[in-house]
């Protein structure tokens, strides 16, 4: 479990009498590896140590303990390797060896050290509520119980000590949870994870939790245009501490359950409040209209008879049938399961993370942000068919990628991936179905052909006048052999996924940067010439790449398939777009070559290492 286990071998108290460390050298040939204490000229400094510990048994002088440990470098450090090599010897005769008590214990009883890996094992079961007996009692029998233990360092010394381990590894509570939680916040803000969205302290203390994800997904699902939307359910919560906590829940409708083949409940945007009146619920409304102003259009709100939430929220207390079978309940009437089934999953990972007792507001917002998170993941992996979800049938061909496929991408085209299921909105799929609809019955329909059908051969001519026949002029055959080129022209490139290729400004169509979004050129009017850069801001590098498009609306959605995109030749171009870290692979063919000169090759050069 540890890798100082063995230090604690049962055997009672020893005195440490020094330690000796020899250095040794590798000599490496083929075949063969020699370790001496004479310095390889090859070898820059040493590279195994031989460590002798020596110890000497408190009780029995004559018993002694004599440890050989091998540390290899590492590169930046010297570390053990897996074995020791133990050595026990008695300067007399051999006899037995016994301990004696602790010098602060009040008992006869003997001390034996305990096993780091053995003292890590209890504190890591005594953070979650099981009692102490039955930490005590799993830890012994994960040691073979009883009748298999080999030593008695290997078990629990008794229920005391898992008794201490549980008391100095509890969370002491602030005195001052107001100034924790806005501490929490400032944090968050400095590394741009922000899930603490607001905090009120006056009319009344009340806290709003929502992450990025959560906004966008309330406003996609529960605020869209189309018939298939979700309702946004909303019920208080007690028992989690001294205030009141009101989550929100909501269907994620690109994704289905694998266990209820219904799309999946996922925890919403969460208030943590004083009271429970209607002024508290509207800020509640309004902090979510703040953070994304499409939330003001949310479709339905469900929730129990609270009279602050109808009031806050602006429901309506009753939906007539026509309204109920719009919000897609048909003649059944709204049921508030959903809330408690979600109440239930907090509560179960309150006792996980916390036990029975009641939490300070900090760990509430641990609490629930890990819900968000796991839930966030598992929606993530669904892209490729992995954990509880899976993609719907319908939206299958739009945002499944084989696993397989998904590994082999870089970081920053499996994060364009991943933002697939967190940023399309059911309006585009609707907008992709209708489109490839009116596309299939538009291709074999021409107005011409049609205006045209039916028509006389004789049409535009004179009555009883016969069509003239159009005679050839002759032409002679041209010879291009005394025209030549003042500019090779390299042909075009044939992009790929896997590496960045050199493409001309001249004769193409590219005027903008995909990595920092500027202007490459000016685009030409009507009647204009094309104006080229001069070297080397003549050429781009440009490769196939999954694109953010933004539709009429102004919202950013994934394309189908790779297309081509074009940056400046800078390094800190395609880093902006991919990651700070990212290296291009870069492709200069022969054709390309011929037509650079020093300028195009120093800088390439200097930028990319070519």
């Amino acid at each position: 479990r540890n890798p100082d286990d063995w230090k604690a071998d049962g055997l009672g108290v020893y005195k440490n009498d020094g330690t000796h460390v020899v250095a040794y050298y590798e000599d490496k040939n083929p075949g063969i590896r020699w370790i001496s204490k004479t310095k390889p000229e090859d070898c820059k400094r040493s590279t195994v140590l031989l460590k002798r510990t020596y110890w000497t048994h408190v009780q029995h002088p004559d018993f002694r303990r004599r440890a050989y440990e091998i540390l290899r470098y590492s590169g930046h450090s010297f570390t053990p390797e897996r074995f020791v090599l133990l050595q026990y010897s008695f300067s007399g005769k051999p006899h037995a060896i016994t301990t004696t008590p602790h010098g602060n214990s009040k008992s006869e009883k003997a001390f034996t050290r305990t096993k780091p890996g053995v003292l890590e094992c209890i504190k890591g079961k005594v953070k979650g509520s099981a009692p102490p007996f039955k930490v005590y009692d799993k830890v012994f029998e994960e040691a073979e119980g009883l009748l298999k233990v080999c030593s008695v360092s290997d078990v629990p010394r008794n229920r005391k000590q898992v008794e201490n381990a549980k008391y100095k590894g509890r969370e002491v509570r602030s005195q001052d949870e107001l100034y924790d939680l806005t501490l929490k916040s400032k944090e968050e803000e400095e590394t741009g994870k922000v899930y603490i969205r607001r905090l009120q302290i006056a009319p009344s203390l009340a806290c709003v939790l929502a992450s990025d994800k959560q906004v966008q997904d309330v406003k996609r699902f529960c605020a869209n245009t189309t018939e298939n939307f979700s309702v946004l359910s909303i019920d208080i919560t007690f028992n989690i501490g001294d205030f009141y906590v009101t989550p929100t829940t909501y269907r994620h409708l690109l994704l289905d359950d694998r266990r209820t083949e219904n799309p999946p409940l996922l925890l919403g945007p969460t208030l943590i409040h004083t009271r429970k009146d209607s002024d508290t619920f509207s800020y509640f409304g309004a902090t979510l209209t703040g953070l994304e102003n499409g939330t003001r259009n949310i479709r339905f709100i469900g929730s129990d008879q609270e009279d602050a939430v109808e009031k806050g929220m602006n429901m309506k207390k009753k939906m007539i049938s026509p309204v109920r079978k719009r919000a897609g309940l048909g003649e059944a009437f709204f049921y508030n399961n959903a809330a408690e089934s979600k109440h239930q999953r907090i509560k179960a990972r309150k006792g996980q993370m916390y036990g029975e007792r009641k939490l300070a507001w900090t760990e509430v917002v641990d609490l629930l942000k890990s819900i968000s998170e796991e839930e966030e993941r598992n929606c993530e992996r669904a892209i490729v068919d992995e954990g509880p979800f899976k993609i719907r049938q319908q939206y299958s061909s739009k945002l499944h990628v084989p696993f397989s496929t998904y590994i082999g991408k870089s970081h920053a085209q499996k994060e364009k991936i991943n933002r697939r299921v967190h940023e399309i909105s059911m309006e585009a799929f609707l907008q992709l179905e209708e489109g490839s609809i009116n596309n299939a019955k538009a291709k074999n329909k021409n107005l011409t052909k049609c205006a045209y059908k039916n028509m006389p051969k004789s049409v535009d001519g004179k009555p009883g006048e016969a069509e003239r026949k159009r005679k050839r002029n002759p032409q002679c055959e041209r010879s291009p052999s005394k025209y030549t080129e003042r500019v090779p022209t390299p042909p075009k490139p044939t992009l790929n996924a896997n590496t960045f290729k050199v493409k001309w400004l001249k004769n193409s169509r590219v005027y903008r940067c995909y990595g920092c979004r500027q202007n490459i050129r000016p685009k030409p009017q009507k009647g204009e010439t094309e104006i080229v850069p001069p070297p080397p801001w003549d050429f781009v590098l440009a490769r196939l790449e999954l694109r953010l498009i933004s539709n009429g609306a102004g919202e950013l959605k994934m394309s189908i398939k790779p297309e081509p995109v074009h940056y400046h030749p800078k390094l800190s171009c395609i880093r902006n777009a991919h990651d700070k870290k990212y290296y291009p692979s870069v492709e200069v063919t022969d054709a390309d070559k011929e037509v650079m000169d020093d300028i195009h090759l120093r800088h390439l050069r200097s930028e990319f290492g070519l």
